[in-house]
């Protein structure tokens, strides 16, 4: 089962790569939420590369190498994650002390977990594994992700409480979902190990890919929806109560609001030959309309708009 474990983490930190590269070619990149998003699926992909290389090892010390990597990917992606909360609730001016706590200290975590002094390799039969060789150092690295997702959960749910702006409660409960997600992988194999029980699953790494597809779709799904310079005549366009069409020169269609679609039957249409599609003649004057959709005969009140 580890190999196919470590297929899923590769798959996963190939994936939170594309993302990352996706949204920094994004004209939309600009924007702040997108640069952080960014640089949190850059944090993804560290993590999953480190612990998927990890669990595909035979060798200790490569293994050492791709451990440290993966560790460093988690702290990464807490604090990037919490960067853009703080953004997206507009709460970075007044929590960028914590914020920068939480860096300080973690680096102090890496150094801790990372010294060989400070755990033990083994070689068993279902692959390499580490234990912290005190109590203590356990400790210290449950309890920073802990009282970081404490910190988390506090803004998130303050977020979903926002009267003012649907976006925040919106992002609120998407940060929440992934919250859930990654305290149920700390439990699986953070947690519970540290008791005794070892169901050997890195349930962490996967979780936190599912929640960056989350917030992926959460920040797409939802700028994309902001009134800005960019649709701001598409949205003036869609909220209009009377039929709106507006064609380019090569007799596409570049902007139809949903009244026209009624009016004409265009539930679904293509620019191109292989569907519906709306036929122009055009001059300098006027436009006008020739023919909408080969499989329904225009209305008689196409005529209104030559």
């Amino acid at each position: 089962m580890r190999y196919v474990y470590a297929i899923i983490m590769l798959a996963c930190s190939v994936i939170a790569f594309f993302y990352a590269t996706r949204v920094f070619y994004n004209r939309n990149y600009k924007k702040v939420t997108y640069r952080y998003f960014s640089l949190m699926a850059i944090s993804s992909g560290v993590w999953g590369l480190g612990y998927g290389k990890m669990y595909m090892e035979t060798n200790v010390d490569t293994f050492a190498i791709f451990r440290v990597l993966g560790i460093v990917g988690i702290i990464m992606f807490i604090i990037s994650g919490q960067i853009l909360i703080n953004i997206i609730a507009k709460t970075l001016h007044k929590l960028w002390w914590i914020i920068a706590l939480e860096g300080i200290v973690g680096v102090f975590v890496v150094l801790l977990v990372i010294n060989p002094d400070n755990y033990s390799i083994h070689v068993t039969d279902i692959g390499i594994i580490t234990t912290f060789n005190s109590l203590g150092v356990n400790l210290i690295y449950t309890g920073y992700c802990i009282i970081i997702a404490i910190i988390y959960a506090i803004i998130c749910a303050d977020m979903t409480k926002e009267k003012n702006t649907k976006r925040i409660r919106a992002f609120g409960r998407s940060f929440l979902k992934v919250e859930g997600l990654i305290a149920i992988g700390m439990v699986v194999d953070t947690i519970l190990p540290a008791v005794g029980i070892n169901f050997n699953i890195p349930a962490s790494t996967i979780f936190q890919f599912a929640g960056l597809e989350i917030v992926y779709y959460s920040i797409h799904m939802i700028n994309r929806n902001l009134i800005g310079k960019e649709n701001m005549t598409g949205y003036i366009y869609q909220s209009l109560k009377s039929p709106v069409l507006v064609m380019s020169s090569d007799n596409k269609i570049r902007l139809i609001n949903e009244q026209a679609r009624n009016m004409f039957g265009l539930k679904d249409f293509k620019n191109d030959d292989d569907g519906n599609t709306i036929n122009v003649a055009t001059d300098k004057d006027s436009v006008i309309l020739i023919a909408i959709s080969r499989s329904r005969r225009p209305p008689n009140r196409m005529s209104q708009l030559c």
